[in-house]
């Protein structure tokens, strides 16, 4: 059994006052005289942007926005002609062309693009390009990026992702003493646990249960 101490996070409500004092804020944190105040559920954060003090509020639950280099883990939605459509746990679909994909050019009007990657494959990608006028674009032409031709795959909320993320490194170590794993935190808030079989990828999946103070019953 892996003892975890898990660390004191504090939880704002809304019109909770978070600090007070002349700080600068984000959007969801409001000014009233020398009080910032929440205006949604989250944990409050303080940041430095350009030597300034900013603080904002990360909401338990929110949706993954994608930004350029992360790493993600995407599903295989759809096949066009000359890309992927790639779910991300995101409100936008991310575009995987087929030149971020095979090193040389090819004719696409003489392969299948499901030989190389089908509907419901797992990816390990990077986001190399978004702004909201367009989808993100992915690629998963660099080291450690690819198909996951398999391992476990855990969806979580915002919250719990940031826990893991947390204690990333002393994840990463007990997962590959404890499980001889590889684990995967994808910024989109999905974990891929990948090992030799099945049992590994199991005592994995504990290690992130503990990590996360829940227990398999």
């Amino acid at each position: 059994m892996i003892k975890v101490k898990r660390e004191k996070i504090k939880i704002v409500l809304p019109g909770e006052v978070v600090k007070v004092g002349d700080i600068k804020t984000t959007t969801e944190v409001i000014k009233l005289d020398d009080k910032l105040v929440s205006t949604l559920i989250g944990i409050p954060k303080m940041k430095r942007r350009r030597g300034e003090r900013v603080l904002s509020v990360l909401p338990l639950k929110t949706p993954y926005i994608p930004k350029e280099g992360d790493i993600v883990i995407g599903k295989i939605v759809d096949i066009g002609v000359t890309n992927w459509l790639v779910d991300i746990n995101s409100p936008w679909k991310a575009i995987l062309p087929i030149s971020e994909v095979l090193s040389k050019p090819v004719n696409v009007s003489k392969i299948e693009l499901k030989d190389y990657l089908n509907i419901g494959d797992l990816i390990v990608a990077r986001v190399i390009a978004f702004d909201l006028t367009r989808d993100p674009l992915l690629t998963i032409k660099e080291s450690r990026l690819g198909k996951a031709t398999r391992g476990l795959f855990l969806e979580l909320s915002s919250w719990d992702w940031l826990l893991l993320k947390s204690k990333e490194k002393t994840l990463l170590r007990g997962v590959k003493k404890k499980a001889n794993c590889n684990i995967v935190l994808g910024a989109n808030y999905r974990v891929l646990m990948i090992g030799k079989g099945l049992e590994e990828e199991l005592k994995a999946l504990e290690i992130v249960r503990e990590t996360l103070g829940r227990r398999s019953t």
